[in-house]
């Protein structure tokens, strides 16, 4: 029941939100190629000049998995059973 919640809001986060604060917002872009969409485009070698190096792209794309990963943990945790 909460997937499809969560899949929309990570598609729009990655085609819409992210995109409009890295290009729009100034001082944002500082952190820009920390985000999700940026991270994963370094790993596939795009605009090597722009963004972090692939293999600490890994990491940044792991940590948010392990983020991700805990919040959930969390949240079912505490969750009924019902």
């Amino acid at each position: 029941m909460d997937q499809v919640p969560a899949l929309v809001g990570i598609t729009i986060w990655l085609l819409f939100v992210e995109n409009l604060l890295v290009g729009d917002l100034a001082g944002v872009g500082d952190i820009g190629p920390f985000l999700p969409g940026a991270a994963g485009r370094a790993i596939s070698g795009q605009n090597p000049s722009m963004l972090l190096a692939p293999g600490i792209a890994l990491v940044v794309l792991m940590l948010y998995a392990v983020a991700s990963a805990v919040a959930g943990s969390h949240r079912t945790a505490r969750r009924d059973a019902a």
